[in-house]
């Protein structure tokens, strides 16, 4: 924990609500005008985080996409486009780096192969592996990635 630095001389990183409770159980609150200064072995871990949710965004051809489609089938195409729009408005109201990752998951991740058997059921632990997948980005995901501090 370090004094907060000057207006405008850094770059912040967002917090997840995972990253969030481990800093609380780890180091407890950060008082007012201090900012938490990460070990590199934290900021590795912020940086899987930041990966994670990203790959688990459930659009087209990441795995995020691959468990929507899994649960959702056909309709998995329209899932997808309504999730670079949520993409775009959090790129205008949060970090604008989501706008330029929108552009690029549009371009290239939208199409999803069909499945051989579209009608078949996913069991009971397929659903949990959905389920456990869709909060593990819940707990990773950061509106705010990084900020001027």
């Amino acid at each position: 924990v370090i004094p907060a630095p000057k207006l405008g001389n850094s770059l912040g990183l967002g917090t997840s609500l995972i990253f969030q409770f481990l800093s609380f159980i780890t180091i407890g609150p950060v008082k007012e005008g201090f900012e938490l200064m990460l070990h590199p072995v934290a900021f590795a871990g912020w940086i899987g985080f930041f990966v994670t949710a990203m790959n688990l965004l459930p659009i087209g051809q990441l795995d995020g996409g691959h468990i929507v489609y899994a649960v959702i089938g056909a309709k998995h195409r329209m899932f997808s486009f309504i999730m670079v729009g949520v993409l775009i408005l959090l790129g205008i109201f949060a970090w604008p780096g989501w706008i330029l990752w929108a552009a690029l998951i549009a371009l290239v991740a939208m199409y999803h192969p069909p499945i051989t058997d579209p009608r078949a059921p996913i069991d009971k632990r397929r659903k949990l592996t959905a389920a456990l997948s869709f909060t593990a980005f819940v707990l990773t995901f950061m509106p705010t990635p990084f900020y001027i501090v």
